[in-house]
Formats: structure tokens, sequence, C-alpha cells
């Protein structure tokens, strides 16, 4: 009797234990295909946490060998507070990124979510950014600036649709 009954609580705790674990999920994932042509200078963010580390190798991998997601020779501008830093799309590098002298890099730049930047592509392209949305479900999302600096920022959330300045009752803002 009393291994019947250490079976069946063993059984029911374990049931509850997989119950709650399906509960929910933290990890938001979604894509936002943003169109680039050939001659346009755009200013973009990277909406989402991608691979490992957020690098530009990341961001645009190669789709198969010798077939780069951004045409070679692209440029990517990335502002470091008081001057920007021009890295050139190679799918010929290791790194897939050159410095803007045409020399390979031994790693990618990096393109946190929620850091700015410009691109100028090669040639006209779609990217596909696609990851995870990086929120801190729970607890908000801040980002600290030092006084008197200049910076070049987008929201955490992905966000689409046009935000407003006007009636805070009808989703805009009061300014």
């Amino acid at each position: 009797m009393r291994k019947t009954l250490l079976i069946a609580a063993a059984a029911l705790a374990s049931s509850v234990i997989s119950s709650q674990a399906g509960v929910y999920s933290q990890n938001i994932v979604g894509y936002a295909n943003i169109p680039t042509s050939n001659g346009g200078t755009y200013l973009l963010a990277v909406p989402f946490t991608i691979g490992a580390s957020n690098g530009a190798n990341e961001v645009w991998p190669l789709i198969s060998p010798g077939n780069p997601s951004i045409p070679d020779g692209s440029q990517l501008l990335l502002w470091g507070g008081t001057s920007f830093t021009t890295y050139l799309s190679d799918s010929g590098s290791s790194s897939l990124w050159d410095d803007n002298g045409g020399n390979a890099l031994p790693g990618a730049p990096s393109v946190p979510v929620g850091k700015g930047f410009f691109l100028i592509p090669a040639a006209n392209t779609t990217n596909t950014f696609a990851g995870a949305v990086a929120v801190n479900v729970g607890t908000s999302n801040s980002v600290t600036f030092a006084n008197g600096g200049t910076f070049l920022v987008s929201p955490a959330v992905p966000y689409a649709g046009a935000i407003t300045n006007g009636n805070p009752m009808t989703g805009g803002w009061a300014s």
C-alpha cells in the first residue's frame, strides 16, 4: 500500500512539474523584412537578438558559400560617440567584414539591439532580420546616457506603425 501511494505521489508531482513548465515562454521571436535600394542611405537598428553576439556576420550571414545576404561592398557606419566607423561587407573575408580600407577584420563589428546605424547597400537587397525580442519580461528596459553625449539609439522593442505627436487619449504624445 505504501509503495503504491509513493508511486502515485511521485507520478502526481511529476505531472504537476511538467504542466507548470509548459505554461508560458519568455522567448518572443519575430522577423522584419527591410528592403534597401542601391544608392540610398538608411538609418536602421537591429530589432532582435540574433545569434550569439549580434555581430554583423550574424545579422547578415552568408546564405550559402559565396552568396552573401548583403551585397559585397555595402557600407555599415557605426556611431562611436564622436564619429562614425565605416565597415565594408566582404563575403570573401572570414568575418564577412573589412575595415574602411578593405582590410579583413578578425571579428565582425557588433550591432546590438537598440543601437542605430547607417547602411549604404552596394546593390538592391532585402534583409530579413530574424531573432528573439530582447526585452526583460517582468522588468523595465532602460538605457543610461552620459551628459553631453550624442547617441544614435532605437527602441528595444520592435514596433510597426506611426508614432504621432498629438492627443495621448488617441495614441499620440502630448508635447
